[in-house]
């Protein structure tokens, strides 16, 4: 029996290969806020901020206005990992600890994860036993001292190096800080006053940093809100405008042709590629190492919507991370969910 021509196999050469699309889904919350563990849309969350994955793919949310941090595992079932839900500003075990409002999260090798917490004024560490501390700060101000006796005003991002230095995003100080391992506290870059200027160490300027990430070779990538541009400090601690130009806009380009419109929280891939929560543009955005910018998901109007990336809404994302298979995953506020980009 012959086979007909329609039933002939082509030559691999003629067949077509299926474009790949990104799109965004939900992988926790609904746009009821509240504070419910559960699966996926049963979870509820209030104003998720700052977010950070560990090497298991499992993802911590600071729950903004839950005063607490969340655990998602990569099935979407999400428990409250500390906090009670009330703000304060106690200690120890993680489920009698309390929080003010955290923003920043990071995870450093060891496991221990440091929180910004915003309205303490403090960076606490949640070691792997559970057990919260006050790493540095506690009282508003403006102080490079040890421990507690450092003084932050309105800490919001956080990052970790490998040996274990934090650097913090001290919004309202207008300045980056860095914490080393035993508590000490110093001031990396900004002076303290409303500006953008690039330049060396305390010549520099910030205006409300509020996103902070930190690569293998030591550079610092810094989201400064207020200047609505993406700055970085390197090791020698020189201060560089990477994207943006102070305008609150939209626009795709390289370096500060690139327009944003106050991005926020920040996060680093495997290849040295940025992800920036771009806050009032209600889009993620990516910079490459050389600085050009593209915008990833969102179509730039307000609101809720899954699917494609073009199609795609969000309602003013305000947190972002990636995890250890290249998922980007970004804290939707307004839309009180965790979603993703795959």
């Amino acid at each position: 029996m012959m086979l007909s021509a329609s039933c002939e196999e082509p030559d691999a050469e003629d067949e077509e290969i299926p474009e790949q699309v990104l799109t965004v889904s939900t992988l926790a919350g609904s746009d009821t806020p509240g504070l419910v563990d559960g699966h996926g849309p049963e979870a509820r969350f209030n104003y998720p901020a700052g977010m950070v994955s560990d090497p298991d793919g499992n993802l911590y949310v600071a729950d903004y206005s839950n005063h607490c941090i969340r655990k998602i595992t990569s099935d979407g079932s999400v428990t409250t990992f500390a906090g009670t839900g009330t703000p304060g500003f106690d200690d120890g075990d993680r489920g009698q600890a309390t929080f003010n409002h955290p923003y920043g999260l990071a995870i450093d090798g060891s496991g221990n994860l440091y929180v910004g917490d915003v309205q303490n004024h403090a960076i606490r560490k949640i070691s792997p036993d559970g057990m919260v501390s006050t790493l540095a700060g506690g009282n508003p101000g403006f102080s490079d001292r040890d421990g507690t006796v450092a003084r932050f005003n309105h800490p919001h991002g956080v990052a970790v190096d490998a040996e274990q230095n934090v650097y913090v995003a001290d919004a309202y100080n207008n300045r980056i800080r860095k914490i080393q391992p035993d508590g000490a506290v110093s001031t990396i870059a900004g002076n303290g006053n409303d500006g953008f200027v690039d330049g060396v160490c305390e010549n520099a300027e910030f205006f409300v940093p509020v996103g902070i990430a930190v690569d293998a070779d030591g550079t610092i990538y810094v989201g400064d809100e207020g200047n609505s541009s993406i700055r970085k400090i390197t090791p020698g601690r020189e201060v560089i405008t990477l994207a943006g130009n102070g305008r609150f806009s939209f626009s795709d380009g390289v370096g500060r042709e690139a327009e944003f419109n106050a991005p926020g929280a920040l996060a680093l891939d495997a290849d040295g590629n940025l992800y920036v929560a771009d806050y009032f543009n209600n889009c993620i955005r990516k910079v490459a190492p050389s600085g050009a910018v593209q915008k990833i998901a969102g179509n730039l109007e307000k609101g809720f919507a899954d699917g494609p990336t073009t199609e795609a809404r969000f309602y003013y994302p305000f947190g972002i991370a990636v995890g250890p298979d290249g998922i980007v995953y970004v804290g939707d506020q307004f839309n009180h969910r965790i979603r993703k980009i795959n």
